[in-house]
C-alpha cells in the first residue's frame, strides 16, 4: 500500500541524492521504518496506512514502542502538527535501527562509543577468576567479537576505537589480580594469529571490518537490482559502477590479423593471449581465493591478515621471535593431541615465552628473586623449571617414557618439543606426546605448590598423578575418537577409491581422450583428440593447433573445451566422458578447488558446454605416448591445417 500511496504521490519518501530512488519504508522482522515529509497531509496518509493495516491483519500498532524522528530543519511547530497527526507518537532527537544510530555524526569516538562500553559492561559481569583457559577463549569468540560485527559490516570503525577493545580483551584474557590486571606475556596482534601459526585465533578488528566492509562492496557488484545498490549508486557513482565489467554489444571478437596490423607484436600477442567466452557469458566479476568465485568475509579477513603478517616479517626481517622459531607443523601437532584443553594451553604457553618462571618475571619487571626455589642452585628458566632442574631429573626417570635422544637440545624448550613432535611418525606417537604434555602440566602444578604453599610432592606421586590424568581423558573421549577416526577412514577410502580412475573411462557413451604438446620455437601448442565408443573402439580423431599462450594450464583447458565443442557437432552423442590431462585442472572443473585467475573464463565455459548433453563427465587421465591422441597431437605441430580421421571400418 505504501508503494501505492508513492505512485500516486501522496507520500514522498526519501532520496539521499538527487537522482536516487525514493525510500518509503524499510522492513526487517517485527522492525519498521517509514519514511514521509514532515507534513500534516502525508502524515494523515500514513496512519490512513496503518489503519487499513491493522484492519487487514488483525495485528494493532504499539504506539508506545513507536517513535518520530525529524529533521534539523523541521521547526518545532511542524514536529507538534506531524506528531498529533500521528495520533500523539513521541519524537525523539536520535534513534535506533537494527542496533545502529539512525543519524551518523561526525564524531565517530561518541556514535560508536557504545560497543566498547557494552563490551567492557559484559566482563564486568563475567567473574573471570571462575573460568577456564577455554572458557576464556570461548566467550572472547562467541560474545565479545560478535557485539561489534553487524556495526563493523556497515561502517569503518576508528582505528582507536578497535585498539581500545582489543586491550580489553586482552586484559580480560590475561586476567587481574587485586583490581590490577596481571601481565601480558604475548602481544595481542600474536595472539590474532592462527592457531596452525602459534595464535589462538582471535579476531582482529581492523583486518575483519575492512573484510566485512569488502562484503558491501561484493554485494553491490554481483547484485546491482538490490535497493542498497541502486541507493549508493546513485549517491557516490551515478556516472559509473565500482567495477566496469561489461563488454558493448559491438566489442571486437580479436580478429587477429586486424589485431597484428593494428598493435605492435608484443601487445598483440598479449591481446591474443585474453581467453574469450564462446557461450555469450558477459564479464564478470570473480573471487579467486574461493572454489566458487564467490567473496566471503572468512577468505577476505584471511587475505588481510596474511597481508598484515607479510608487512611485520619485512619489518622483522633478521629477527627471530618466540613465534617464527616455532615451525607450523609444531603448532599443528599440538592442536590434534587428545589431551586436555587446559594443557594445550600450557604447551602453547610454554612456546610463546608466556609462562610466568621467575627469571622471566624479573626480566620484564624486575620483581622476585630468579633463583629456582625446588633446588635453589639455579636461575629458573622455562628450561630450569621443566627439564634441567635436579628435583626435575628424579621425576623424569620414572616417567614410563624416555626422550635420551633429544636431551641435547634441553637447553631451549622450543627445540626439545619440536623433538618430542616428531614421534609422531611412530607407532603410538601421539599417545606419548600427550602423556608428556601431562607430565609438564604436573611438573608445573607442583612447582606452584612449592612456590606458593611450601609443599613437596613426591616424584613417583607427579608421575602417577600425570598418568592418572592422562588415562582418564583417553577413556572418556576414546570412544568417540575411535568413532570419528573410523569414519574419517572411511571417507578417505571412498576419496581413494574415486580418485583411482581407470586408464579408460568405460560404460555407456562416448569417451574422448586428449593430448597436448607444445612447440616452444614456434610458439604454438598441438592437439590430438580421439574419440572411443563403449567398447573402446576408436571413432573419430582430431588434429588441430593453435597460438600458445603463457599457462600451460590454459591451454590445457583450451583443449577439454575443444573436445566438447568436437562432441557436441556430433548427432547423438549424449553421453561423454572426458579424459583431463592435468590433476590440477580436473579439480578447478569439479569445482574441488578454487579457480587459476587467468583460467576463470575457460572453465567457465567448459561448464556451460557440459549443459548441452545429457551427461559430461570428467576424469583425470594422464594419457601416455603411445596413445593415438599424443600421435595427433605430434601431427598438429608440424601441419599447416587441422586434420580429422574417421575409423574406415565404421564406413562399412
Amino acid at each position: 500500500m505504501a508503494n501505492a500511496k508513492t505512485q500516486e504521490g501522496r507520500i514522498s519518501g526519501i532520496k539521499i541524492s538527487r537522482r536516487g530512488p525514493s525510500v518509503t519504508h524499510l522492513f526487517f522482522a517485527d522492525d519498521s521504518l517509514i519514511f514521509c515529509k514532515a507534513s500534516c497531509q502525508e502524515a494523515h496518509e500514513l496512519t490512513k496506512i496503518l489503519r487499513s493495516y491493522e484492519q487487514a491483519s488483525g495485528q494493532m500498532i504499539n504506539l508506545d514502542k513507536s517513535s518520530a524522528f525529524f529533521s534539523k530543519n523541521v521547526n518545532q511547530k511542524s514536529k507538534e502538527a506531524v506528531c498529533s497527526k500521528l495520533e500523539g507518537i513521541q519524537q525523539v532527537a536520535q534513534g535506533k535501527y537494527l542496533g545502529l544510530p539512525m543519524v551518523v555524526t561526525r564524531s565517530k569516538k561518541q556514535l560508536f562509543g557504545y560497543i566498547k562500553e557494552n563490551i567492557e559492561r559484559r566482563m564486568q559481569n563475567w567473574k573471570s577468576k571462575l573460568l577456564s583457559s577455554a572458557g576464556k577463549e570461548i566467550l572472547i569468540k562467541a560474545v565479545s567479537m560478535a557485539i561489534p560485527t553487524y556495526t563493523m559490516s556497515c561502517f569503518k570503525l576508528r582505528c582507536r576505537l578497535c585498539k581500545d577493545i582489543c586491550s580489553l580483551l586482552s586484559k580480560f584474557w590475561w586476567g587481574e589480580q587485586d583490581n590490577k590486571g596481571k601481565i601480558h606475556w604475548v602481544a595481542w596482534e600474536k595472539l590474532t594469529k592462527e592457531k596452525k601459526n602459534g595464535g589462538l585465533g582471535f579476531k582482529d578488528l581492523q583486518s575483519f571490518n575492512r573484510a566485512l566492509l569488502a562484503k558491501q562492496i561484493w554485494r553491490i557488484i554481483r547484485n546491482p537490482n538490490l535497493l542498497s545498490s541502486k541507493v549508493l549508486k546513485a549517491k557516490y557513482f551515478p556516472n559509473s559502477c565500482i567495477q566496469e565489467s561489461k563488454a558493448p554489444k559491438n566489442a571486437s571478437w580479436w580478429n587477429r590479423p586486424l589485431i597484428f596490423k593494428t598493435f605492435c607484436k608484443e601487445d598483440a600477442h598479449n591481446i591474443l593471449k585474453i581467453p574469450i567466452s564462446i557461450t555469450g557469458r558477459y564479464d564478470n566479476t570473480f573471487w579467486t581465493r574461493n572454489i566458487n568465485g564467490e567473496y566471503t568475509v572468512q577468505c577476505g579477513y584471511k587475505m588481510e591478515m596474511e597481508k598484515k603478517e607479510e608487512v611485520i616479517r619485512k619489518e622483522g626481517e633478521g629477527v627471530e621471535t618466540s613465534f617464527n622459531s616455532v615451525s607450523q607443523q609444531v603448532w599443528k601437532v599440538l592442536w590434534s593431541l587428545n589431551i586436555s584443553y587446559k594443557v594445550k594451553m600450557f604447551i602453547w604457553k610454554c612456546l610463546s615465552d608466556a609462562v610466568p618462571v621467575k627469571e622471566l618475571i624479573w626480566r620484564r619487571i624486575k620483581r622476585g628473586d630468579p633463583i629456582c626455589s625446588v633446588c635453589g642452585e639455579e636461575v629458573e628458566t622455562l628450561e630450569h623449571m621443566l627439564l634441567k632442574c635436579s628435583k626435575v631429573q628424579d621425576i623424569w626417570k620414572l616417567a614410563p617414557i624416555h626422550w635420551d635422544g633429544i636431551a641435547y637440545r634441553a637447553d631451549k624448550f622450543k627445540d626439545w618439543w619440536a623433538g618430542v613432535s616428531e614421534a609422531r611418525y611412530r607407532i603410538q606417537g601421539k599417545d606419548h606426546i600427550g602423556l608428556t604434555a601431562y607430565i609438564l602440566w604436573q611438573i608445573w602444578k607442583s612447582r606452584n605448590n612449592n612456590v606458593f604453599n611450601n609443599k613437596d610432592r613426591d616424584p613417583a606421586a607427579i608421575i602417577n598423578k600425570a598418568c592418572r590424568a592422562w588415562g582418564e581423558f583417553e577413556n572418556a573421549t576414546g570412544k568417540a575418537r575411535h568413532w570419528r577416526d573410523g569414519k574419517i577412514a572411511v571417507a578417505q577410502q571412498q576419496r581413494d577409491q574415486e580418485e583411482e580412475q581407470p586408464e579408460h573411462a568405460t560404460g555407456a557413451g562416448i569417451t574422448l581422450r586428449i593430448a597436448v604438446q607444445w612447440s616452444k620455437e614456434d610458439n604454438i601448442v598441438g592437439y590430438g583428440i580421439v574419440a572411443y565408443d563403449g567398447t573402446q573402439q576408436e571413432l573419430l580423431a582430431w588434429g588441430m593447433k593453435e597460438r600458445a599462450v603463457d599457462s600451460q594450464l590454459q591451454d590445457l583447458a583450451e583443449g577439454v573445451k575443444l573436445a566438447q565443442i568436437k562432441a557436441a557437432a556430433e548427432q547423438g552423442w549424449r553421453l561423454i566422458n572426458i579424459g583431463v590431462p592435468d590433476k590440477n585442472l580436473l579439480q578447478q572443473i569439479q569445482q574441488t578447488k578454487p579457480l587459476a585467475e587467468r583460467i576463470v573464463t575457460v572453465v567457465q565455459d567448459i561448464r556451460e558446454l557440459s549443459s548441452m548433453f545429457y551427461k559430461c563427465s570428467f576424469y583425470l587421465d594422464i594419457g601416455n605416448t603411445n596413445d593415438l591422441s599424443f600421435q595427433f597431437s605430434a601431427q598438429a605441430l608440424s601441419s599447416h591445417q587441422d586434420t580429422e580421421w574417421v575409423n574406415p571400418n565404421l564406413m562399412c
